[in-house]
């Protein structure tokens, strides 16, 4: 059988088909000198039909390898949208959490302050009433100093002609 539509020069032939490249690595095809003309035709058609079909079973292994690839791709991308979907719901929660502690922290402040006030407010009275009692007793005792001196005036005034002259 004669393939017409492969074409080639014996001579160039026979040098170049020493070997043939395959997947599984190379094989040495030996050529006789009595090979007929019919008989390389069919080889080489065999040749091209092998490497049609390695070139084929490539493209399925390849074709296999995408898939297993894309599934492999499809499963980490949907554990990626559900960590995601986890770590966004525990960010609503931490948010949430975070505004109840702002609340808190506001209505401590608050609180801070209205003490500090209060305690401002009763230093500050009893400071008053602290300047107010010293102020008494200032007073008091300096009134008390002039009734002692005036007593004081009277008792000498009192011993003074007792004395004598």
């Amino acid at each position: 059988m004669v393939h017409r539509h492969v074409r080639f020069d014996y001579p160039q032939r026979k040098s170049e088909i020493g070997k043939v490249e395959r997947l599984d690595g190379s094989v040495d095809c030996k050529v006789d000198d009595d090979i007929k003309v019919e008989e390389d035709a069919s080889f080489i058609f065999t040749i091209c039909r092998s490497r049609w079909l390695v070139t084929n079973v490539n493209e399925a292994a390849l074709s296999n390898r995408e898939k297993q690839l894309r599934a492999e791709f499809d499963v980490y991308k949907e554990e990626m949208a559900t960590k995601q979907d986890e770590l966004s719901a525990e960010n609503k929660k931490l948010m949430s959490t975070m505004a109840d502690l702002e609340v808190k922290n506001r209505e401590m402040s608050r609180a801070l302050d209205e003490a500090k006030s209060k305690l401002q407010q009763k230093e500050t009275v009893e400071d008053e009433q602290l300047q107010i009692v010293s102020n008494d007793l200032e007073n008091a005792t300096h009134r008390a100093v002039e009734q002692l001196d005036g007593y004081r005036f009277i008792v000498e005034s009192l011993f003074e002609p007792l004395k004598g002259p």
